[in-house]
């Protein structure tokens, strides 16, 4: 979806009736005028454009999970 595209979806998002707040159901590649990827994402209902922060890597990616210990999930709290 180019930024023009998405420039003209916020415009008729804004002017719907009901003012429910968009899920962002659906997202697509953001792209510039000259055909380059801006590397954020845009809602195709109603022309958001967001980050989207990479994946965190898998566990069963992680150097301990591969030795067979697991890191604790519990949270730090300073005492």
């Amino acid at each position: 979806m180019t930024t023009n595209q998405m420039a003209m979806l916020q415009i008729t998002w804004k002017r719907r009736v009901d003012h429910a707040p968009c899920e962002h159901s659906n997202l697509e590649l953001e792209w510039n005028e000259r055909g380059h990827s801006t590397g954020h994402y845009a809602c195709s209902l109603c022309g958001e454009s967001m980050a989207v922060r990479p994946l965190v890597a898998s566990i069963s990616t992680s150097p301990s999970a591969i030795n067979g210990a697991f890191p604790s999930t519990r949270l730090f709290t300073g005492t």
